[in-house]
């Protein structure tokens, strides 16, 4: 059985600000909350190029593999409202007849225990619905920019983060 004597941990900094392209001067681990989808086509393709061609991952394809591997392991901060005992985990899309359009918020939210609470009929009144993870990778469901920018608020306020989200404090809720 081999073993590493040394493990690189990587740990940036700063946040990684784009220079061009779809987003000049955004960050990326502010984009992982409003427009994961395209930092999640941009690893994938970052990911496939480099592996074909057995090259190094350069500084954003470690910083976007980095946020990939943290956006699935964050820790909601408010309680299930359900059974006020574990923090919530999953949360309730409630979708337009023409699929346009979602509801979410705190009231659609559970724990694990309390998921088959959230399918009571009397609150979706025949709207489709689904279910999701709290996990960023949750959000590459979500293609249009109204359910992108809902699902943003949502996101900050489970996670306690502020209305304001800075760049830096993007990447200092990745870090913790």
């Amino acid at each position: 059985m081999k073993r590493k004597l040394f493990q690189v941990h990587y740990h940036p900094v700063y946040p990684y600000i784009f220079k061009g392209g779809k987003y000049p001067g955004e960050s990326a681990e502010r984009l992982m909350f409003t427009d994961y989808p395209y930092l999640l086509k941009l690893w994938e393709i970052r990911k496939e190029k480099g592996e074909g061609r057995g090259l190094r991952e350069d500084y954003l394809g470690k910083r976007l593999s980095w946020l990939m591997e943290k956006g699935e392991d964050r820790k909601t901060k408010i309680p299930c409202p359900k059974c006020l005992e574990r923090p919530v985990e999953l949360f309730t899309a409630k979708f337009s007849k023409d699929l346009r359009e979602i509801s979410v918020g705190s009231f659609y939210v559970s724990c694990y225990k309390c998921k088959h609470l959230m399918y009571l009929p009397q609150l979706y009144r025949g709207k489709a619905i689904q279910v999701f993870d709290f996990k960023f990778s949750s959000l590459k469901y979500f293609g249009n920019k109204v359910m992108r920018e809902k699902l943003f608020n949502l996101y900050k306020e489970v996670y306690g983060l502020p209305k304001r989200l800075t760049k830096q404090r993007a990447l200092e809720f990745f870090k913790e």
